[in-house]
């Protein structure tokens, strides 16, 4: 891909019509009707008396030339000490296991809703890793979630089901 003659760290996406200088969004001059020209050949027009918009009236242009530099931000490293960076689908699975780890601690007093709500976010958060920032711990949180719900729900269905075999047991069993 050919860079900007003007900003080699940005790939150009128009050439001026008069020069044919490859220019980025940043460099890139329209006339009224439609002209592409770099800033110089820009000046000369608006000269001759044409009307000469500026690089910032066509924000596509400027987005797509700044597409790099907003892909090096991404690139910067994900696993400062004490910094947690994410977006929705990192945070969320964060949420789940913080959600399963709280039903440990709270030993079902009573929430029978806690382990149906972690395993139910952990599996959406676990479907939806692939577009967090970071998708290994995202698959790591959300994995806490289903394996602590899917355990306790599993201990409490068993534990109902034997509460229910008991009281069938003793209906059964009354004179």
């Amino acid at each position: 891909m050919e860079s900007c003659a003007n900003h080699p760290d940005h790939p150009a996406i128009e050439h001026c019509e008069q020069c044919r200088q490859p220019l980025c969004g940043l460099c890139l001059w329209y006339t009224e009707d439609g002209h592409r020209l770099c800033e110089s050949h820009a000046q000369e027009a608006q000269a001759q008396g044409q009307t000469v918009l500026q690089p910032e009236t066509y924000a596509e242009a400027i987005g797509t030339s700044l597409i790099k530099s907003q892909n090096e931000r991404r690139q910067q490293p994900l696993n400062e000490p004490g910094v947690f960076r994410g977006n929705q689908n990192d945070i969320g699975a964060l949420i789940a296991a913080i959600t399963s780890i709280a039903l440990i601690a709270s030993c079902s007093g009573g929430i029978y809703c806690f382990p149906i709500i972690g395993f139910v976010f952990g599996l959406l958060f676990f479907l939806n890793a692939p577009q967090a920032i970071n998708p290994q711990r995202t698959k790591i949180l959300a994995g806490v979630s289903i394996g602590i719900s899917g355990l306790v729900l599993l201990a409490l269905i068993c534990f109902i089901s034997f509460y229910i075999f008991l009281i069938a047991v003793a209906i059964a069993s009354s004179p």
